[in-house]
């Protein structure tokens, strides 16, 4: 199953396959079979390296709108002052302040968030966006007037 079909179907079924890294590698778990849109009890794993990861988060963000990513931007800005690679020990991660659990749950590569770019970052949020609503982030997303 190709990486960005599995994430399409993930996407639609409500969640993302997970990530779990080996030395340096990254491997997706996909749920489902490449004959059918059903989810299957045998995973096929789609292998990427850190690299990869990085630059299909690039291209995906590429592939927003620029308000889009101003959002993204703004609403970092708001939850760790636009730092990325923030980790406070709080339990919140990254510049959007992700729990590992939820980093995890929506198909987060293997670390933590704040190890990981701005891009793939985003490329994960979009993922909680489209099940939670800008609601994952209640303070900064009613302080940004975000909705939906």
């Amino acid at each position: 199953v190709a990486v960005e079909d599995a994430r399409s179907r993930a996407r639609v079924a409500g969640h993302v396959g997970h990530h779990a890294g080996i030395g340096g590698v990254v491997v997706l778990i996909a749920p489902w079979s490449s004959s059918s849109d059903e989810p299957t009890s045998t995973a096929t794993a789609e292998t990427q390296t850190e690299d990869e990861v990085t630059r299909e988060a690039r291209l995906f963000v590429a592939g927003l709108s620029p308000l889009r990513v101003a959002d993204w931007d703004s609403l970092a800005e708001c939850e760790s002052e636009g730092d990325w690679g923030l980790a406070t020990g709080n339990g919140f991660y990254g510049g959007l302040q992700f729990t590992q659990t939820t980093w995890i749950e929506f198909g987060g590569p293997a670390g933590s968030p704040h190890e990981w770019s701005r891009e793939v970052q985003i490329m994960i949020a979009e993922s909680v966006q489209a099940t939670q609503g800008w609601q994952a982030w209640p303070a900064c997303s009613a302080q940004l007037g975000l909705s939906g």
